[in-house]
């Protein structure tokens, strides 16, 4: 490793460089010649490193920032596993060139997660002092510290390691990102797509072996594999038959696309529609590459996503009952109830219009509860019940309110009154009963019991606002001197 010398001149360790209204404490510099200066300073991601000409250095650098200023200083390193800040500037500001095979890690990097200059001097500074290589396969090699680097020692580990090494600034999923992004790139896996609409195709794509995991980035409609609640879930329909819930999609409405590895190996699936516009339901892969592949087949072939699959109402799923008699159904990502539509199929509805749920993951549909005034079918989670009668949310709200206290009453006896907190002295408003109601008519509002005041001449008066209504309110002196006037009349 090549010694940096610290000559004397203009800019020292300890320093501050500012750049964008923020002050990165410089830690490390190194004069080029007469005229420029490469300084190793700290920065949002850890430590950076640029080049400047002297005559322009007086522009950025400060002995102090000021009091309100953004500042990453000295202290606020988190030390890496590579030696220590002095030992890292050193190397950073070293002359010594990058490997070849180091400046392809690092383009795959800065293209991959680069973007900001921050982000490419972090990128740039951890491979400058690692040196990474491509191993075999999807391995790294690299220096682990500034010991192995003088010996030139290197070592070699599962790409997933190496970037948590070089990376300790970076959180546990950015790391995975990177990871699974390298793995894509360099060791993309060997799939075929299959599509079909079978028993035999849905039981396939829902039981199969999954394939191994590679922590894919996950949306609402991008799923990850491993977390899918219906993987290998399997019901008996008889002594010596079982099957997946998701058989029941084998109706003639539905179809499926999944992905097999070269061993078999299920790495991804989706269902769709297949009845006029096509729609689908979130897609599940293993991986990055499985995800994009069925998302690129459902552009292909003009299958359209869905936010809650209403366009799935009125298609049909068969009708299979379990060994227990209870009717056989996956979990859907979608609102959606179903109703029995003979004794072959189950016709799917909008949500709460069918008194089948699908809301179970055991592979068995649940029966909806009925509301007592509409009729329509909830899950338990969404009912509202009152005197033992259950309600969905708009027949509650049409009939019944809470009080701030948190009681139910009906809405034809509640009032919206004010009341008075003394405490923040402010008046809020909330929903009590009738007979805790008082109509104030000099202020021509209802008013809590409990916050008002009755006059002389039945009026009521929130009693915090009583000294705002003297007229309802006189005092003795007042009194006395009616008093007088009426003896004198």
């Amino acid at each position: 490793m090549e010694n940096v010398v610290e000559m004397e001149g203009p800019v020292k360790k300890g320093d501050f460089y500012c750049s964008r209204s923020m002050y990165r404490q410089i830690v490390g510099v190194e004069y080029s010649g007469a005229d420029g200066v490469n300084v190793a300073f700290i920065g949002p991601r850890g430590l950076e490193s640029s080049f400047f000409y002297l005559e322009r250095m007086e522009e950025y650098v400060v002995k102090t920032p000021p009091v309100d200023a953004t500042v990453f200083r000295i202290e606020d390193y988190t030390v890496t596993k590579f030696g220590g800040i002095e030992v890292e500037a050193k190397v950073v500001l070293s002359r010594s060139p990058l490997l070849r095979e180091s400046e392809k890690v690092l383009s795959f990097l800065t293209g991959q997660f680069g973007g900001v200059r921050t982000d490419y001097n972090y990128f740039y500074n951890s491979v400058r002092l690692f040196k990474p290589i491509e191993a075999e396969g999807t391995s790294i090699s690299l220096y682990l510290n500034h010991k192995d680097l003088a010996r030139d020692r290197r070592t070699t580990m599962k790409v997933g390691r190496a970037f948590r090494h070089m990376f300790n600034n970076l959180t546990t999923s950015e790391v995975a990102s990177m990871a699974e992004a390298w793995i894509e790139d360099r060791s993309p896996r060997d799939l075929t797509l299959k599509v079909g609409g079978e028993r035999k195709d849905f039981r396939k794509a829902y039981c199969g072996v999954r394939a191994k995991y590679r922590n894919p980035t996950t949306t609402y409609t991008r799923k990850s594999l491993a977390t899918s609640c219906l993987h290998t879930v399997k019901v008996d329909i008889d002594e010596d038959t079982d099957m997946s819930p998701a058989e029941v999609y084998a109706s003639g409405d539905f179809n499926i696309a999944w992905l097999e590895t070269k061993e078999g190996h299920i790495a991804g699936r989706v269902v769709f529609s297949t009845k006029c516009d096509k729609y689908h339901a979130p897609v599940y892969g293993a991986c990055e590459q499985s995800l994009d592949m069925l998302e690129k087949y459902l552009e292909e072939n003009n299958i359209r996503g869905s936010n809650g699959l209403e366009e799935w109402v009125g298609l049909n799923l068969l009708r299979i009952q379990s060994d227990h008699g209870d009717l056989v159904g996956p979990y859907l990502d979608g609102d959606l109830s179903g109703v029995e539509a003979g004794a072959k199929y189950i016709e799917l509805t909008a949500r709460y219009e069918g008194e089948l749920e699908f809301d179970s993951t055991d592979g068995l549909l649940s029966q909806g509860i009925p509301c007592s005034i509409c009729g329509c079918s909830m899950s338990d989670e969404d009912v509202y019940v009152v005197d033992f009668d259950s309600y969905c949310e708009c027949c509650f709200d049409a009939h019944y309110v809470h009080t701030e206290d948190g009681d139910i009453i009906r809405r034809d006896e509640a009032v919206y009154v004010s009341t008075y907190n003394t405490y923040f002295g402010r008046t809020l408003g909330g929903y009590v009963h009738e007979d805790d109601a008082i109509f104030c008519v000099p202020l021509d509002e209802y008013w809590h019991v409990s916050d008002v005041t009755p006059t002389d001449c039945g009026e009521y008066i929130p009693t915090h606002l009583i000294s705002e209504y003297p007229e309802y309110f006189p005092s003795d002196d007042d009194e006395e001197e009616e008093e007088e006037k009426e003896k004198v009349a």
